[in-house]
């Protein structure tokens, strides 16, 4: 697991710039509309408790210092970044706190033995009459 926060996105914008522009230590041509070194030495000029709005400003993008919850979609100050691999790292799945909280309260809820794996299947009234089991075409349901 690990933790990001937004305040750590926003410190490490000029070093993250770096990485992703110059190839093996080598800037780009530059052109009129982009300039990846001219706008790394204004990154790393700022303080690293810059605000945000300074950061977009100069890269022209937001998501430089965005820290999206990929289960409810909101920028927020911290998020946990979940099932990293060394070699799958786009993988990783970032989730905030609220809805860690939310995985949480549902866990622990109680539910039929083959439901939590196919939340999908409801039960029905024959399969409460027969003791909770899955009808045969629930069974076969994707």
């Amino acid at each position: 697991m690990l933790r990001v926060t937004k305040q750590a996105l926003i410190a490490s914008a000029a070093q993250r710039w770096l990485e992703t522009y110059a190839y093996g230590g080598r800037w780009p041509d530059t052109t009129s509309i982009f300039e990846p070194q001219k706008i790394y030495m204004a990154l790393q000029a700022l303080p690293a408790d810059a605000p945000e709005t300074q950061i977009t400003a100069i890269t022209g993008r937001a998501d430089w210092t965005q820290n999206i919850c990929d289960e409810c979609g909101q920028d927020r100050a911290v998020t946990i970044g979940l099932g990293q691999e060394i070699h799958h790292a786009i993988d990783t799945k970032y989730i905030c706190l609220p809805c860690l909280a939310q995985a949480v309260t549902l866990a622990k809820q109680p539910s039929q033995p083959w439901a939590r794996r196919h939340p999908w299947r409801q039960l029905s009234p024959l399969a409460a009459r027969d003791g909770g089991a899955p009808r045969a075409e629930l069974s076969q349901a994707v």
